[in-house]
């Protein structure tokens, strides 16, 4: 006879599990929590995940500019997810971890430094790991391994069972719910348990147990060195075994339902009302599944509006990404020099991107011949100047004035420099998507031109613009 199936649909995030009973992911996933009756978070082990360092001079980590992008997204996802989690009546299983900060870049910039000495900068903020959680717990930095067991139903027996496998690395001075789980001695609570909503929310001290890929080794304290009594292999599956007991009555005791051998009986008609129960959950997650690729979809095309509205590293970023887009492969350019180097069908272009608070000036097209010079007398090859400027950034798009004033266009047109705005560059990335068969005939244009570009100089064509309702 198979093994029973368990009968809660188990989902662990941020630790990887050998046993098959419940299912492993990352934070960052595109795996839905939604899909499954209980979650086990490791909050503590998300931060890992990103590419840090600490050049900040704060002593705090910082993320880097990719992975403070990425961060954010996932942190903003996952947050919505725990909420509708908890809304939908079902089991988050916390392990509360230390207090960190960090850093992470923004995406903005802002202006230091005035005249010909002002430059833009990256706004860089902080984060605490306390704001992913659901809830203000006060976290408070503390490593030990005593713990008391204070309280009685489904977690007590579960911490009776394996509270060999836990240490404590802070305590919460604002514990939701009931604290069931103490530092010994102490009123600290490291553990506790609470509604939230019509959902359950275990908070649990941190595990021995080790990631499924990673070596098992002894855990280190200030204090000393604690080694685990037993096998990883032994621990888990014990653990896997008191864990889902505990979430089943965690279940039970929530619903008032009827104990797992009375699931075995089947009244009339009753085996058809499980089988559409589980067929209409079936379609709710592959729906979910849609919006969350959708919503997905939708903040990296947003993305491209950078090219209308940023300066500096993430105007650079989008612009090689829509010169990618036309048929360009491109690279860095040298420190110090132009931005962008792009290349198509055996031709090369200098690429110099400004975002603008006003109109761009001749100077602007002069360092972009400088480049352009200097670039032909090292590789001896003539390329074309292409300057992509976001002007009048800080305006709607529909209030712009010109970005490319008459006193610039002549020398532009006496040195075949091309002048492209941010909103040309959109609206032939998103024409080029539409049509890929439209790319060389722009390519060929951009090499042409000398002066203005000459497409898309009327965004509309391209870009709907909604205007707000006005209410009365």
């Amino acid at each position: 006879m198979s093994a029973r199936p368990p009968a809660v649909r188990v989902l662990s995030v941020g630790h990887r599990f050998l046993d098959t009973r419940i299912t492993s992911t990352t934070y960052g996933s595109p795996l839905t929590m939604l899909a499954f009756d209980a979650v086990l978070w490791w909050p503590g082990r998300v931060f890992g995940s990103y590419e840090h360092d600490f050049a900040n001079g704060s002593g705090q980590p910082r993320l880097s500019q990719s992975d403070s992008r990425q961060s954010e997204h996932d942190i903003s996802r996952r947050s919505r997810e725990l909420e509708q989690f908890l809304e939908m009546g079902r089991t988050l299983v916390t392990f509360v971890p230390a207090p960190l900060r960090w850093h992470f870049y923004t995406g903005r910039t802002k202006q230091e430094g005035s005249g010909r000495s002002a430059r833009d900068v990256a706004v860089i903020a902080e984060r605490n790991i306390e704001s992913l959680l659901p809830l203000d717990v006060g976290l408070v930095e503390a490593q030990g391994t005593e713990i008391e067991l204070r309280g009685g139903g489904p977690t007590a027996e579960f911490w009776r069972s394996e509270s060999e496998l836990f240490f404590h690395s802070a305590y919460m001075t604002k514990p939701p719910g009931h604290a069931v789980l103490f530092m010994a001695g102490t009123d600290h609570a490291v553990g506790s348990i609470s509604k939230v909503g019509p959902g359950t929310l275990v908070m649990l001290p941190e595990t021995y147990l080790t990631d499924a890929e990673e070596d098992y080794e002894e855990e280190e304290f200030e204090g000393g060195e604690v080694e685990a009594p037993q096998d990883p292999d032994e621990l888990e599956k014990g653990f896997v075994d008191a864990l889902l007991l505990m979430l089943e009555e965690l279940r039970s005791e929530a619903a008032g339902e009827l104990p797992p051998w009375a699931d075995e009986l089947f009244l009339p008609n009753e085996k058809a009302l499980v089988q559409g129960i589980r067929e209409a959950e079936e379609r709710l997650a592959a729906a979910q599944r849609g919006t969350q690729e959708t919503r997905a979809a939708h903040e990296h095309l947003k993305r491209r509006k950078a090219l209308v509205v940023e300066t500096g590293t993430p105007l650079e970023e989008v612009v090689e990404e829509a010169l990618r887009a036309l048929g360009f492969e491109v690279e860095a350019g040298a420190p110090s020099r132009t931005d962008r180097i792009a290349r198509a069908d055996g031709r090369e272009a200098v690429v110099e991107v400004k975002g603008l608070d006003k109109s761009a000036a001749e100077r602007h097209a002069a360092q972009l011949q400088k480049w352009v010079s200097e670039h032909h007398a090292d590789t001896e090859v003539e390329p074309k100047g292409l300057l992509v400027a976001n002007a009048w950034r800080r305006k709607p798009l529909h209030e712009r004035e010109e970005a490319f004033p008459d006193q610039m266009v002549g020398y532009a047109e006496r040195q075949a420099l091309c002048l492209v705005t941010g909103a040309q560059l959109l609206c032939a990335w998103s024409d080029v998507e539409r049509d890929p068969k439209k790319a060389p005939g722009l390519l060929d244009s951009l090499f042409a031109c000398s002066g203005r570009w000459d497409r898309y100089q009327d965004w509309r064509e391209v870009i709907e613009l909604v205007q707000a309702r006005e209410t009365g």
